[in-house]
């Protein structure tokens, strides 16, 4: 699920731009600037994934993350997470791509279908962590 979106926004794009030509953003000629901007939010995303991790080590003994592992949703999280970290060096290594001179279109597609598929990922992987952690602070007063 969390693979769709990007694929998804790709699809409605195309069918976009082709009945209205005048929606086309022509990103393919701003490669290099676009490439720089995923770049960086793929290390800086990595980057408050790593400290939202830590957000979970501090609320580990409170009841609600106990609950969330007693139902199982604690490894679901887990594994959601590896898949986004997972995604997010993928992407930034595609972001590596937008720097040479080859004119391969399919690889900037994929880099903003993997751009577009982060954002998701990461909008899930904090809103979890968040509804935890506000749990876990309704639980201990």
């Amino acid at each position: 699920m969390s693979s769709l979106p990007g694929p998804l926004l790709y699809l409605i794009y195309q069918i976009l731009s082709e009945s209205f030509p005048s929606l086309s953003l022509a990103l393919f000629l701003e490669k290099k600037d676009l490439s720089t901007l995923v770049a960086g939010f793929s290390f800086s995303m990595l980057g408050v994934l790593a400290a939202v991790i830590t957000i979970i080590f501090a609320v580990i003994d409170t009841e609600s993350l106990k609950r969330y592992r007693r139902n199982g949703y604690l490894d679901l999280l887990f594994n959601l997470y590896l898949f986004t970290v997972i995604s997010l060096v993928c992407t930034a290594f595609l972001s590596l791509y937008g720097f040479s001179s080859t004119p391969f279109v399919w690889m900037f597609r994929i880099m903003m279908m993997s751009f577009s598929n982060n954002l998701f990922q990461v909008m899930i992987v904090i809103f979890i962590i968040t509804n935890i952690t506000r749990r876990a602070s309704i639980s201990d007063e």
